[in-house]
């Protein structure tokens, strides 16, 4: 998923220009906060709001924490509150498109072609994420937020 590819260029936002262990180590607990409830508060309420409902509500709210990151000015140099709109992306990335990503397909799709339905909703799901992780630095440049050094060292090791 394309919040988790670029979870360097965030880390690097916090200052944490640290070795890969420690910059795991430090993504660790804002996967368990935020990330892991997602699919919890997913599967507990997929049959009650709805396949589509829950996509379009998670797809909703990362427009939404995104919409923020790149509104409020110096967020990122304010640990907790841009670690917690982060966080809030994360969740709906998982509580959202993430989730019903593997259960839409498969439920909507006659039996005899289900794999393939499932094959194609997922393989669309990897190209997007493709597409979104190499065009991100390049926007970013574009829009004159990260300079090339900056870009080389984000995609470093």
């Amino acid at each position: 998923m394309a919040i988790q590819v670029s979870s360097p260029l965030v880390l690097q936002a916090l200052g944490t220009n640290d070795s890969l262990l420690r910059k795991t180590m430090t993504h660790l607990p804002i996967f368990v906060v935020f990330a892991a409830p997602g699919y919890a508060v997913t599967a507990l309420t997929m049959d009650k709001l709805g396949r589509k409902t829950i996509q379009v509500l998670g797809f909703i709210m990362m427009a939404v924490t995104f919409t923020t990151m790149a509104l409020v000015p110096n967020l990122e140099e304010y640990a907790m509150p841009f670690v917690i709109v982060y966080g809030i992306s994360f969740f709906f990335a998982e509580f959202g498109p993430n989730a019903t990503t593997f259960v839409h397909p498969s439920e909507i799709s006659p039996v005899r072609v289900r794999t393939t339905g499932h094959g194609i909703a997922a393989a669309m799901g990897k190209l997007g994420g493709f597409v979104g992780v190499f065009a991100f630095p390049f926007l970013l440049r574009w829009h004159g937020l990260l300079s090339a050094e900056s870009a080389a060292q984000s995609s470093a090791p």
